[in-house]
């Protein structure tokens, strides 16, 4: 009878003079689906013939349903036809296109989610203003008129919405108030009858004929919970009793309605509850426990032809994305996006997965959603099955291009079968598996020291492997030690699983007693965040760069038990010993910050912190591996810090123009960047910087006056006085990750009683008339590593100038002698046999007092000596220009290079750079002598 009609139908249109291509590719369409058949013909009631065919052809975008949304309506039951009627309508020109192949899987998926919104939003907005009429307005405490929060939840809320898809939605309301009306009530009890009619709307006229099925059973306590609940209500619930699986399903979660401040308290804590402010490793075991239902419900069920939830279904595509997000979308705000597509390639761009197992999952998903929405095409009805019919299976092959219902069986049974493959290794459960000999003694050992200590060893030694007693008698101490801290029987269970790793690589890296201390000491620290003990369940190759850097850097090793929140470094050897050069650091502390809100300066400040703590580790794992040469790490810690320091200047500079307005240049008009800029001295200038270094910072401005333009307006000075204070503050204050850096001002003009900040003028008379020699020694080194692209021009003139004035040679050379005694004095060992590379005679100091000297007293005849501030392009320079021999700077850029690496080497292992004298006689000897040359009296 519905072929029929639709024949007829088609007849009327020719008799019309209807465009013939549009009349071939209705019949085509038509009489493949009974579905679009039946949404075509319902979709008439109401509107034009010629206005309906027009619109198959209509891309659908964010305001293509607008006639919906600004339609006048005068009663509920008009305003379920007209959805009704609308929706059947837009559904026939989505399934045209989506049949026709006129339309992407992105853009038919999205077109029907915006169709879903719209609905939404009609259906909330009418019954507001209808209830409001009987009531008054709903408003809060605070007297501001309050608006339901539909949120949108699984496949509508990423945009992912099918032909036959429930709409799973949650219903909020902002909180505790009431109606304006004569005949008040509470705002609970106005939206509970708004969420009522709300449900019913969506019914449609016909019975079993809904609009959309609306289904609310993801809210808070499910069915036996109230149909709409208050924001602070919600929050609570999240709070004490939310659950795993409402954290996974949280993840998509995205408000349809609701006014803009109410919407981002929702998000505030929904996103504080889903995504945890580390990487949440704690999610694996959850996860995995989802992962067994999910393969019992398959058992269980006949999910044969089941393409969603069965075997290598799409739920198993979804659910390997968002066990990404769980554990990645506290740190790294991209892996909220709703989108599995987004995630998937997200995954890819950050090497996560292998290139091919995305590109893999992503064909997969797209076809088996082609496919889901030819099943739910055929007849309307919400199915994921394969169809039982032949015909219709031959209908859905040929519609998505295969020439039988057998080629394209044997498509679907290839895709699931790749996905199920992935979905298994995601999160693969060795726990069926029998452990291997080598395992159960670990085991053993690890959990019952004081009785298998002899027969885990006995079993060890007959498989040949011997570790050291030590090894043996430090497992029992740490036990003792955890026993003693009387740990949930949850972190007990997963040291019984990481430990035996641990001991086994200790095992077979051959690593000291205060390596193992250093493991130790870091699993310790890591068991009130057992999320970093699943990090390393999870992660063998994890656990191998844990004990191998522990083993190599006793740094490294207190390190990371400081920041265990950099375990995550260690999952990739190729990033891990391969630190980014600087536009790429800059390009990804920028991809961690952003999507951070302005204002929450707390949580941008902790992100930076962790990234400053991450690149370290990996320039001193690069150093640890021997493939990076020293220069290179001095290049890339300066680079972090430069990195580091102007963002910070970025964050105080729009914290301050937010609440005071712009400054102005010298000719009153407003800067729209930064007017300062940052001097670095020490060994950040020097671009020298090491593990722990000090910056050795100096602020200007140019010379500023009037005011600033905000509304709490002050004057200028006082703007960049404050600047500089907060981005001192922010770089030495200490988060919930540690802090950034150490800071030193005792170089800026006036010392430790300067202001923070000078003028340049100011700048310049200071170091023209005030400057101690010590001080333009230094000066040497000094350079702007982030600043106004005047000033920095200006700033260079005032140092060519200032460095390149003549100066008395008996003089420099008495200050400069008496600053190396009191520094050797003061730092140096004063210990016969022992030489401190740096401070003690014939060290580093030396090598740079001798350089700076010779810069000090030539520059005045050659300006291209103060060119560069590194000690070594100094020594180059001072040969080039022919102030040095080629012999002796060789010989002095050897030296100083030569103790450099040393004194990085003991930095990794903790040790100062101490040694006893004969180790680098030689050198020591020879810088000396340079010294004697140059400087001795």
């Amino acid at each position: 009878m519905l072929e029929k009609k639709f024949i007829f139908f088609i007849e009327d249109l020719e008799t019309k003079g209807t465009d013939p291509f549009v009349l071939s590719e209705l019949k085509k369409s038509g009489f493949y689906s009974t579905y679009f058949q039946n949404a075509f013909l319902k979709g008439m009631a109401g509107f034009e013939t010629s206005k309906v065919i027009e619109d198959l052809y209509k891309e659908h975008k964010k305001n293509s349903f607008d006639y919906i949304k600004n339609k006048k309506i005068s009663s509920a039951e008009e305003l379920k036809y007209f959805l009704y009627n609308s929706v059947k309508k837009e559904m026939a020109g989505i399934a045209f296109r989506d049949i026709m192949g006129k339309s992407s899987l992105k853009s038919t998926l999205n077109a029907l989610s915006l169709l879903a919104d719209v609905s939404v939003i009609k259906a909330a907005d009418f019954l507001h203003d209808e209830l409001a009429k009987i009531y008054g307005t709903p408003a809060g405490e605070n007297g501001e008129p309050q608006k339901l929060i539909a949120v949108a939840m699984g496949k509508l809320g990423a945009y992912e919405l099918n032909f036959s898809s429930d709409i799973d939605l949650i219903l909020v309301f902002p909180g505790k108030g009431e109606t304006t009306g004569d005949r008040k009530i509470s705002c609970e009890e106005f939206f509970t009858k708004l969420a009522h009619k709300f449900i019913s709307i969506f019914k449609g006229p016909v019975f079993g004929d809904d609009i959309f099925r609306v289904d609310l059973r993801l809210r808070p306590f499910g069915d036996s919970g109230p149909v709409v609940m208050s924001l602070k209500a919600m929050d609570h619930y999240y709070r004490t009793q939310g659950r795993e699986w409402e954290r996974y399903a949280l993840i998509k979660a995205r408000c349809i309605t609701g006014r803009k401040n109410d919407i981002k308290k929702f998000y505030n804590f929904s996103e504080s509850f889903v995504f945890r402010r580390y990487l949440d490793y704690g999610a694996f075991d959850s996860m995995r426990d989802m992962k067994k239902r999910i393969i019992f419900e398959i058992k269980r069920k006949d999910s044969e032809k089941n393409i969603k939830n069965g075997s290598g279904g799409i739920r198993e595509v979804e659910f390997f994305g968002q066990v990404f997000q769980l554990i990645r979308g506290g740190i790294d705000k991209r892996f909220r996006e709703k989108g599995i597509i987004f995630i998937l390639r997200l995954l890819e761009r950050e090497k996560l997965i292998p290139v091919e197992a995305a590109s893999s999952l992503e064909r997969s998903y797209c076809f088996l959603r082609f496919a889901e929405n030819r099943f739910q095409q055929l007849n309307g009805e919400q199915t994921h099955f394969i169809p039982d019919r032949e015909d219709d299976v031959e209908k859905v092959a040929l519609s998505l291009g295969f020439k039988n219902r057998f080629l394209f069986l044997k498509k679907i049974a290839e895709v699931r079968k790749e996905v199920h493959s992935h979905f298994m290794a995601i999160l693969k459960d060795d726990s069926d598996t029998e452990p291997d000999d080598e395992t159960e003694y670990l085991k053993m050992l690890w959990e019952s020291p004081e009785y298998n200590m002899e027969q885990s060893i006995e079993g060890l030694y007959n498989l040949g492997i011997v570790p050291s007693q030590d090894l043996f008698r430090l497992v029992k101490s740490f036990r003792n030690e955890i026993d003693s801290l009387r740990v949930s029987f949850e972190v007990m269970s997963k040291l019984g699983r990481v430990m035996p790793l641990l001991i086994r690589e200790m095992i077979r890296s051959g690593i000291s007693p205060d390596g193992a201390n250093r493991v130790f000491g870091l699993i310790s620290a890591t068991i009130k965040k057992n999320c970093y003990l699943s990090l390393l369940m999870e992660n063998p190759n994890a656990v191998y760069q844990l004990v191998k850097l522990c083993k190599e850097s006793s740094w490294v090793g207190n390190y990371l038990r400081k920041h265990p929140v950099l375990l995550d470094e260690l999952l990739d050897s190729r990033s891990l010993y391969s630190p980014p050069e600087k536009d790429d650091m800059s390009v990804l502390l920028d991809s961690r910050i952003t999507g951070i809100n302005i204002e929450n300066t707390e949580a941008i400040l902790e992100t930076i912190c962790i990234f400053k703590q991450s690149m370290t580790l990996r320039v001193a794992s690069a150093e640890i591996s021997g493939q990076y040469p020293l220069m290179k790490i001095s290049d890339r810690l300066t680079e972090l810090a430069e990195i580091i320091i102007e963002r910070v200047v970025q964050i105080a500079w729009m914290e301050l123009v937010e609440k005071h307005g712009y400054p102005v240049d010298k000719n009153g008009e407003k800067l729209l960047i930064p007017g300062v800029a940052v001097i670095a001295y020490g060994k950040l200038g020097g671009i020298e910087l090491g593990y722990g270094s000090d910056l050795d910072l100096v602020f200007v401005h140019n010379d500023v006056s009037g005011t600033t333009s905000g509304k709490k307006e002050i004057s200028c000075v006082q703007f960049y006085s404050k600047l500089a204070q907060k981005v001192l503050a922010y770089l030495s204050t200490h988060t919930a990750a540690g802090k950034m850096y150490e800071i030193d001002l005792r170089l800026r003009p006036g010392g430790r009683s300067g202001v923070v900040i000078v003028s340049l003028s100011g700048f310049k008379e200071y170091f023209s008339s005030k400057a101690w020699t010590f001080e333009q020694q230094a000066f040497v080194k000094a350079r702007i590593v982030c600043g106004h692209p005047e000033i920095i021009d200006d700033f260079q003139s005032i140092r060519t100038e200032l460095l390149t004035r003549k100066r008395e040679k008996p003089l420099l050379e008495a200050e400069i002698r008496d600053m190396r005694e009191k520094i050797i004095k003061a730092n140096g060992t004063g210990k016969k046999g022992f030489f401190h590379l740096k401070y003690d005679s014939g060290g580093m100091m030396d090598i740079e007092f001798i350089s700076q000297y010779l810069v000090l007293l030539y520059s005045h005849k050659n300006k291209k000596i103060i060119e560069f501030t590194d000690i070594v392009r100094v020594l180059s320079t001072l040969e080039k220009e022919g102030v040095l021999g080629k012999d002796e700077a060789s010989f002095l850029r050897f030296a100083y290079l030569v103790f450099r690496a040393k004194a990085h080497k003991m930095d990794l292992i903790d040790e100062k750079p101490v040694l006893e004298s004969d180790r680098f006689n030689g050198i020591k000897t020879g810088v000396e002598f340079a010294w004697n040359r140059y400087l001795e009296k």
